[in-house]
């Protein structure tokens, strides 16, 4: 998306004058989130300086919203160079039924992009999730992350705006107002983030990441596989051009070998490479997922019986 000729710091789009009258609150799970569907995606298309999109879920009582989580979502470029980006709104609704299965006091209170500064198209994208049913909020907030920030910047390179419509002329106009926001964090969140932060520490050190090391016994062996290989075709060709006398066992053998192998064109073995690769990652994806999913349970129960501990402590001293 292009920036150059749209930054809105223009009389007209940004209100200067208005306060906020949100009281916004933000979790760290956002940022996590967030920040990672901008490098996983610039990752993938090796674009620096792609824009991703997400909705925000919290809870709003009143002019108080607590944001909690994100999920991704799908927007395509418009028509024209000029036009808004379009959302897939099928993908919003049946991503956000999902959700609310799970997180059933969650609701959809905004939507989130990356970006150095606000854009005329960011006012068209808001006005869309505005109108949506499934946002069921006629003043959603967007939350602003500059994925390039200056280095002297000590803040967190976040910006949340809420939106306000004014009349200009005949016609309503959207306009933004910056909104200030603090962060919010249970204990459970705390321990996460200090965890995580304590596995980016540790692996500083030591680059290799943990698929690396599932994979490094199938290398171990193909690098051997490939060494026996080598010997027997030099054999082979030591045998065919008189240089070794022919071993009859030895040669009933590898042939024994060689009726084994599967028999297939090149497309359909490059085709069963690449499945067995796929299936290789998944399995280690899998591990990693799983070892992931048990700390964090050990973790969980840890926090459960140092609260109650707590709790019956309190209790004691009360009696």
């Amino acid at each position: 998306m292009d920036t150059s000729n749209d930054v809105v710091k223009t009389a007209g789009l940004l209100s200067a004058t208005a306060v906020g009258s949100v009281d916004i609150a933000l979790h760290p799970l956002v940022i996590l989130n967030a920040s990672e569907h901008f490098i996983r995606r610039r990752a993938q298309t090796g674009d620096a300086d792609m824009v991703v999109f997400g909705a925000l879920l919290g809870v709003q009582t009143g002019r108080k919203v607590e944001v909690f989580n994100s999920f991704e979502l799908i927007f395509e470029p418009g028509a024209t160079p000029e036009a808004p980006m379009v959302m897939d709104p099928t993908y919003l609704k049946e991503k956000a039924e999902q959700l609310k299965k799970v997180f059933k006091e969650l609701d959809l209170v905004g939507w989130y992009t990356t970006g150095g500064a606000l854009t005329q198209n960011h006012v068209a994208i808001h006005e869309i999730m505005g109108s949506d049913p499934t946002v069921n909020n006629e003043a959603p907030l967007f939350m602003l992350l500059n994925p390039h920030p200056s280095r002297a910047e000590r803040d967190l390179p976040i910006d949340f705006y809420e939106s306000i419509r004014e009349m200009a002329g005949d016609q309503q106009k959207t306009l933004f107002i910056e909104s200030a926001y603090t962060l919010a964090s249970e204990e459970a969140e705390r321990i996460g983030v200090d965890h995580v932060a304590k596995v980016k520490a540790s692996a500083a050190a030591d680059t290799t990441s943990e698929v690396t090391t599932a994979l490094s016994p199938q290398h171990s062996a193909l690098d051997m596989l490939y060494t026996r290989i080598s010997i027997i075709r030099d054999y082979l060709k030591a045998v065919k051009a008189g240089e070794l006398p022919e071993n009859h066992e030895v040669l009933r053998q590898i042939s024994g070998l060689t009726s084994r192998l599967p028999i297939g064109d090149d497309e359909a073995d490059a085709g069963h490479g690449a499945k067995d690769t796929n299936d290789v990652l998944l399995i280690a994806y899998l591990a990693t997922i799983t070892k992931g999913c048990s700390a964090m349970n050990e973790m969980l129960g840890k926090l459960s019986v140092v609260h109650d501990k707590s709790t019956m402590r309190r209790h004691k001293a009360f009696y």
